[in-house]
């Protein structure tokens, strides 16, 4: 995707610059990767945009599992979840779900973009 959309290629490298500026080493500690939001923002959404046939398989471990409308899957069942779906979904991408946003998921409260779950 950066190929397609250069335009964010200075954003993504100013924020690593600065990080590293940041850093007595001459790599980027595990802390500093975790705050590379718009770094991790542009992976999310490259991933979202061009692996949109994968079919994610869950097993329910609870006794059940009651989903919103309240369908309930008993222990042991197997669940496919598929991520074009949920991908290309307006609702939960917004507007403009069909469009490349190297920046959708920035400010959003990801575990992968939230620089306290480093450990």
């Amino acid at each position: 995707e950066l190929v397609n959309n250069p335009q964010f290629l200075k954003e993504i490298l100013e924020e690593q610059e600065q990080l590293y500026k940041s850093n007595e080493k001459s790599y980027y500690s595990t802390e500093q990767i975790a705050r590379m939001e718009k770094l991790d923002s542009f992976i999310k959404e490259t991933l979202r945009v061009n692996v949109n046939n994968v079919a994610l398989q869950h097993k329910t471990l609870s006794s059940y599992f009651t989903f919103s409308n309240g369908y309930q899957v008993p222990k042991g069942r197997l669940v496919n979840i598929c991520s074009g779906e949920i991908h290309s979904d307006k609702e939960l991408q917004g507007q403009y779900a069909d469009e490349f946003n190297a920046f959708r998921y920035l400010k959003k409260n990801s575990p992968a973009t939230r620089a306290d779950k480093v450990s």
